[in-house]
């Protein structure tokens, strides 16, 4: 299904963007809303059955997915509401709703992801699509806003890759191979003990400031306001 799900996601936010077609934009956010909660129904039915080798749906990661769509819908319909009331063109509706299809497409990998470079790509991937949902005004303000979104991310998710490759030192002496979370859990009594601390430490900062929370907080409050 998570296949699938890419596939149609991909197409969906590619078509909303080339059409430029408000009737079109809208029948096709809210295709992508059906398939979003098709996807969640059935990595519930389906938990912890690994999809693309790549992708397992987990108690956690199920709990998001719901939030994430529930968040989805209203956020779809808020958007409706938004664009409506602005009378923007249709070319700036396609451009808004692409992004924000493509984001929820990335969050959603990203929560089933089982493997710990995967689930950094879809987080860089939500860096992008935000950074133009960020700009969707078109001022000065918008534009400084998704600059300064764009350099704090880039550094937190450089963070995050650093520490991935500690985490892969980490591993050597358990020759565990490729980084999917069920490997680093079954031999974590093997890492050593000085990269997985490091790795820790780039990882947890990296999220940190890719998620704006205390103290890496700065480009949230700009691309917020």
């Amino acid at each position: 299904m998570i296949g699938i799900y890419l596939i149609l996601s991909l197409l969906i936010s590619a078509a909303v963007f080339l059409f430029k077609n408000k009737k079109i934009s809208y029948s096709l956010t809210g295709l992508f809303i059906l398939l979003q909660w098709s996807l969640t129904v059935y990595e519930y039915l389906n938990l912890d059955n690994t999809q693309l080798e790549y992708f397992t749906p987990d108690a956690i990661g199920i709990i998001l997915l719901a939030v994430l769509s529930i968040i989805a819908a209203s956020s779809f319909l808020y958007s409706y509401i938004y664009l409506e009331e602005r009378g923007d063109s249709p070319k700036v509706i396609s451009i808004y709703l692409s992004a924000l299809i493509l984001l929820i497409t990335a969050l959603s990998c990203a929560y089933l992801a089982n493997h710990v470079a995967i689930a950094w790509i879809f987080v860089e991937i939500t860096t992008l699509s935000s950074s133009v949902l960020i700009y969707h005004r078109r001022t000065e303000r918008t534009l400084e806003g998704s600059w300064k979104y764009i350099f704090i991310c880039s550094i937190s998710v450089s963070l995050i890759f650093i520490g991935i490759l500690f985490l892969g030192l980490a591993t050597q002496p358990a020759k565990i191979g490729d980084l999917f979370y069920s490997n680093l859990f079954n031999n974590a009594k093997l890492l050593d003990e000085f990269w997985l601390k490091a790795a820790f430490l780039f990882i947890f900062t990296g999220y940190t400031a890719k998620s704006g929370l205390v103290p890496m907080y700065t480009a949230g409050i700009d691309a917020k306001d």
